[in-house]
């Protein structure tokens, strides 16, 4: 399973200026577009570029020509949105906000489709939080955590959400989530030795090898970070 790296996980922070729409119509995916990219303040070039699709696949949804898109992912994260909310109108705009009781369930995580929703972790175990990925990656051994600190690589500094599956065996140079004595963070990984090395993103670091003060959580399979606007 290799990695799929996009640009922004503004779905999953806190930003409470969605209260701002909610008298508005958000029955269709084109409307809730609409809202989105007006509370972000771009335009449909600036998305498409953004999200990395064509310009035609937005004018297409904003107009209502098109009511789904295998890119929901990408243009919702770009906006900042919960996907399951510009996919499907479920929950709130944004996390932080208020609901209006329409918390997404069990059933409801199931039904959106190029969606795959993953459990978020952290140090104390599992959550009731969630993630919402391209389910190209889908697995049953797939976590998500928000990292603590920044690892020193760039596609993962400190904020960034990653997913892991933490059964995939690493390859030479794959990214990896690993406790190294008590603290996670993202490392490279290399084979060698008895159970391989971690790489750290500073060079003078020496390898470390894997093993009782070296624990690998997973492999990363989908990574996730803010733009810098």
């Amino acid at each position: 399973m290799g990695l799929i790296n996009s640009n922004t996980p503004g779905y999953l922070t806190v930003d409470t200026s969605g209260y701002m729409f909610g008298g508005m119509n958000t029955s269709t995916l084109a409307e809730r577009l609409k809202i989105a990219m007006e509370a972000g303040d771009i335009s449909q070039t600036s998305l498409a570029e953004k999200a990395g699709i064509a310009q035609p696949t937005i004018w297409k949804i904003v107009t209502g020509k098109t009511q789904s898109s295998a890119k929901i992912v990408e243009i919702s994260t770009v906006l900042g949105v919960r996907p399951e909310w510009l996919a499907k109108g479920i929950g709130p705009m944004r996390d932080g906000d208020s609901d209006n009781g329409n918390a997404i369930t069990i059933y409801d995580k199931e039904a959106i489709p190029g969606l795959f929703i993953v459990n978020l972790w952290d140090d104390n175990g599992e959550t009731k939080d969630v993630v919402a990925v391209p389910d190209t990656i889908k697995s049953p051994n797939c976590r998500a955590y928000k990292l603590r600190y920044d690892s020193g690589y760039p596609e993962a500094p400190d904020g960034a959400i990653i997913v892991v599956d933490t059964l995939e065996t690493p390859g030479h140079n794959d990214f990896v989530y690993a406790k190294v004595k008590d603290q996670a963070s993202v490392y490279k990984f290399t084979t060698g030795g008895e159970n391989g090395f971690l790489i750290s993103s500073e060079p003078r670091v020496p390898l470390i090898p894997v093993g009782d003060d070296a624990k690998i959580i997973g492999v990363v399979v989908y990574l996730s970070r803010s733009f810098k606007r």
